[in-house]
């Protein structure tokens, strides 16, 4: 192994090495999605190319945290370790606490031509949709836990890129606002999601799983054609208890609407679902569409909430 990873690294030029490394991030994100690959299998293919990668760390930045290091990332970015220590990442996180509803919506999040590209996007891709998966759910349990479709963002690179650009800049701000520490970004995870009639999404958290340690924090951007054909479909965000590494349910919470054009922020721990969506017509370019996703952090960084 060692042999073909100096092979590799001495004689593939670096624009060729980022690309693998990217692709290698995403299969990662990804790995649950195609059942009829053994997850071992996967799973071993994207660390081995990353740690091909590592070995050219000191060339080569990540592609998002990279362009925009004098916001949140450290001064010289690194190809991010992807599976966190979650020991580790939770150990500040054992005692008993509350954490209060939490949360900023921002309207008129892109421009006009932005927001028409998105539809766009995502009507054109009507056929390249899937079925959403669950990082913690057996396929048997999916659809009794989260019925929607997903795009990946191969489909969509430029107003990927656009979108997660946009996110990162304007994060600072966002943790600021809800008084949330700072933190170290490793990457933007995006997907286009739809919800069309009878969909929903039950109460989950976003980041209660060892492959899901290092989100800190979830986006959720609406879009839709108008005139709006759908009701439901609100976010729901709850008080949420912490005891150790479980979480439950407390008193409070907030129905959020998704606002055409709307984009949410809140901490990825947070216990959250979605309501379902009634869409009479059942056309696919009348759901509701999100571009939605997390802000991972390094893996080790320390965070205060």
């Amino acid at each position: 192994m060692s042999e073909k990873k100096l092979l590799i690294t001495n004689n593939m030029p670096l624009d060729k090495l980022q690309q693998l490394a990217t692709k290698s991030v995403d299969l990662l994100e990804t790995i649950l999605d195609n059942s009829s690959i053994p997850l071992p299998e996967r799973a071993e293919i994207a660390l081995r190319i990353l740690d091909i990668a590592q070995s050219a760390e000191g060339n080569i930045q990540n592609p998002i945290t990279s362009a925009n290091s004098n916001i949140v990332a450290p001064p010289t970015s690194k190809i991010p370790k992807f599976i966190p220590n979650y020991s580790q990442s939770t150990s500040n996180q054992n005692q008993s606490k509350i954490l209060p509803v939490n949360y900023l919506q921002i309207d008129n999040f892109l421009e006009p031509q932005q927001l028409e590209t998105a539809l766009t996007v995502a009507i054109q891709n009507k056929n390249n949709f899937t079925d959403s998966s669950v990082h913690n759910k057996s396929s048997n349990k999916v659809k009794k836990f989260r019925q929607s479709s997903v795009l990946h963002h191969k489909f969509y690179p430029e107003i990927a890129t656009s979108v997660q650009n946009k996110v990162l800049n304007i994060l600072p701000s966002v943790l600021e606002k809800l008084n949330h520490a700072n933190f170290s970004t490793s990457n933007i995870v995006i997907q286009l999601t739809a919800h069309n009639d009878g969909c929903f999404y039950t109460i989950h958290s976003d980041a209660n799983t060892e492959m899901t340690a290092t989100r800190e924090m979830t986006y959720v951007y609406y879009f839709y054609q108008e005139p709006k054909s759908f009701s439901g479909g609100e976010l729901v965000i709850y008080e949420t208890k912490v005891e150790g590494n479980n979480l439950s349910k407390h008193n409070d919470f907030k129905v959020i609407e998704p606002r055409n054009n709307s984009i949410i922020f809140f901490p990825s721990r947070y216990l959250h679902e979605v309501l379902p969506v009634s869409c009479p017509t059942k056309a696919f370019e009348n759901s509701r569409f999100t571009f939605n996703g997390w802000i991972r952090r390094e893996d080790g960084s320390i965070i205060d909430n």
